[in-house]
């Protein structure tokens, strides 16, 4: 992570910004980035748990209506 940081901040001043304003910046976007992340891994795990739980909930649907046929 830091080496990322020492990369965004070194382009940032030779884009023309002022060495202490960029890390500043540099580090509040590394910040909400990190935010971000986890935010997307939380809604990645309901996606999949919600996905998991309509899938097995149709398969005891559809195994019910094939004991259903059965009789």
């Amino acid at each position: 992570m830091q080496t990322y940081y020492h990369m965004v901040v070194d382009v940032a001043v030779l884009l023309g910004a002022e060495p202490d304003r960029a890390r500043d910046e540099m580090r509040k976007l590394i910040d909400f980035e990190t935010e971000l992340a986890g935010v997307r891994g939380l809604l990645l795990i309901y996606y999949f748990f919600l996905k998991m739980h309509l899938h097995f909930n149709s398969a005891d649907h559809d195994s019910a209506n094939d004991e259903e046929k059965l009789l």
